[in-house]
């Protein structure tokens, strides 16, 4: 009789390349993907490749992967640009995650006040974009998506990644939540384990976090990008290791989505 292992999702951020399908295919995994509707390309081009590639796409049980750092936004016509590479929230990312990430607890203490002090104002076109990616989403899909994510590192600035939760909530959508860096452990969410993206990534590696999740003993997310030009081949090797195979056949691997909702079950 083989060892009850904790349950995990593998998800992979950023599906909106073909790459990312394939290597989903090669590696025979039940990886889960994240489809960006406001991306780094045209979102025209995203609504082709979701309408090309849509019977691969349905086999990943995608859900929204919110992005608010990058990509092509509706015109800014009042205030300040909020959202895209030139805007206030990438430059806030880029302090919080860039240059000053490595200094003191009180540093980043003065910068999640100075932070939410800058934001609370635009709070309201924050949830808006929000609220349209997931509405655009399900308008490309014909469907409600099935949880919510996000890209790039919301976890970062506190007041963005608690509205984020507050949208989700209101859409009544389980969500993903980075517990590893944000230290906060939400009611209903997984933990993601993201020690993977590398481009010397190895199968070693995988086997190493896959043990260090069995110690916690609890619901956690793999977090892969399949679809990376760089590690995400890396990635792809590692987990068509015959140990890596070998172990995960071990694991109940389910989608993000339900494995919430039996988190939440067991609750109540």
């Amino acid at each position: 009789m083989r060892e009850t292992l904790p349950p995990i999702a593998i998800s992979c951020d950023d599906l909106n390349s073909v790459r990312a399908l394939d290597n989903i295919e090669r590696t025979g995994l039940p990886v889960h993907g994240d489809v960006i509707v406001t991306n780094v390309r045209r979102f025209q081009d995203v609504k082709q490749f979701v309408r090309e590639n849509r019977p691969r796409i349905a086999r990943t049980e995608p859900g929204v992967h919110i992005s608010l750092f990058e990509g092509e936004f509706p015109a800014e016509t009042t205030g300040m640009q909020l959202f895209g590479e030139a805007g206030l929230l990438h430059r806030m990312l880029h302090e919080a995650e860039g240059e000053h990430a490595h200094l003191s607890r009180h540093f980043r203490s003065h910068f999640n006040r100075w932070a939410a002090h800058a934001l609370r104002n635009h709070e309201q076109r924050i949830r808006d974009e929000m609220h349209r990616q997931i509405d655009v989403w399900k308008q490309i899909f014909g469907e409600e998506a099935k949880y919510l994510s996000y890209h790039f590192g919301m976890h970062f600035i506190p007041f963005l990644h608690a509205t984020y939760v507050q949208v989700a909530n209101e859409r009544s959508l389980p969500y993903r939540h980075a517990t590893q860096y944000t230290g906060m452990p939400a009611r209903g969410a997984l933990a993601v384990y993201d020690g993977l993206n590398d481009p010397d990534v190895t199968g070693k590696r995988v086997l190493t976090a896959l043990e260090k999740i069995q110690k916690r003993g609890r619901p956690t997310e793999i977090m892969v990008h399949l679809g990376e030009s760089g590690y995400g081949g890396a990635q792809t090797r590692a987990f068509l290791d015959p140990r890596v195979r070998e172990e995960i056949s071990r694991w109940h691997i389910g989608m993000p989505h339900a494995i919430l909702q039996r988190m939440q079950n067991n609750r109540n």
